[in-house]
């Protein structure tokens, strides 16, 4: 009799397990895949063909083990005006931006979720202008007329509107204006050891790239020191549409928070030079806004700013 009721336990199962494949194969076909959208800038310094190759594989990931679907072939968007038109039209579900970006794109259609990805353990990022140690330059507008280094990586997305604000604040002109030279790099080596050597007069790096820098030659962190920092910002954001159906949101979500327990997150996060994925709220947010609220009301009152085109 004990045999018997196995089998039909065993049957019941079975017959369960079946009703919930079906019910997900069900819910799959009506759903819409999730179309994924990404900003260049977002991917600064990064090489393009890699960074869509990692992400195809990853949304297919998701695809498979989440049993939503999926377009596996991500939209890296050139220009801001296009990424919110197809953000208006609908066309994007899950988007990345950098901070400035996506600040723009929120006005455009409703999001859900802030995300963002993690280096030594944090989703902030903080920027430092470097010199030699023994370099006569005390403040940011002794650099009037220097050679300026800048890292162009995701990570570094708001250096450039920190150190324009910086300028700002001091009544100095745009960058642009202000320094003799500015030359971008998508190394971190490439930016720190010329002002090392003496071959040019400061550069604009993340804490964390000089940190790493200096680890591996010790010199270099005795021989630069800083001349003006950022507080700690969010670079990149990542959101999705608040319209979305519930099932595929909840599927991105658990999706993006166990990004680095799969070999296909894992291989995104180290392209980008990221440990994980987090989700960040409002708060965390709130330094970043700010900076970028300040940068728009410098830019509108810009006519009396020395140098102000």
């Amino acid at each position: 009799m004990s045999r018997i009721r196995e089998i039909v336990y065993r049957a019941c199962a079975l017959a369960v397990g079946l009703l919930v494949a079906a019910a997900h194969a069900a819910v799959a076909q009506d759903l819409t895949p999730l179309r994924f959208g990404i900003s260049a800038p977002s991917i600064a310094g990064i090489n393009r063909t890699d960074a869509t190759a990692s992400l195809k594989v990853w949304i297919e990931t998701i695809g498979r083990e989440h049993q939503v679907p999926v377009d596996a072939n991500p939209r890296i968007i050139d220009r801001l005006e296009d990424f919110a038109a197809a953000l208006d039209r609908g066309e994007i579900d899950v988007l990345t931006a950098s901070a400035g970006e996506f600040l723009e794109l929120e006005r455009v259609a409703p999001l859900a979720s802030l995300f963002s990805t993690t280096a030594g353990g944090t989703a902030t990022e903080e920027y430092v202008v470097l010199v030699r140690a023994d370099s006569p330059h005390r403040d940011l507008a002794d650099l009037r007329g220097a050679r300026l280094l800048k890292l162009v990586h995701p990570s570094a997305s708001l250096a450039p509107i920190w150190l324009e604000v910086e300028l700002a604040r001091a009544n100095l002109p745009e960058p642009s204006g202000f320094f003799r030279d500015i030359v971008t790099e998508d190394k971190v080596n490439r930016v720190i050891l010329p002002v090392f050597f003496g071959r040019a007069d400061a550069c604009l790096v993340t804490r964390r790239g000089f940190a790493t820098v200096g680890e591996l030659n010790p010199q270099v962190a005795k021989q630069l020191r800083v001349l003006a920092s950022s507080p700690p910002l969010i670079p990149n954001i990542t959101s999705h549409r608040r319209d979305i159906p519930e099932t595929l949101a909840q599927a991105y979500r658990r999706a993006a928070l166990s990004l680095a327990d799969t070999p296909a997150g894992r291989q995104v996060l180290n392209l980008f030079q990221n440990d994980g994925f987090v989700e960040i709220s409002e708060q965390d947010l709130a330094p970043t806004r700010a900076l970028l609220a300040e940068r728009a009301r410098l830019s509108a009152g810009s006519d009396g700013r020395e140098g102000a085109p």
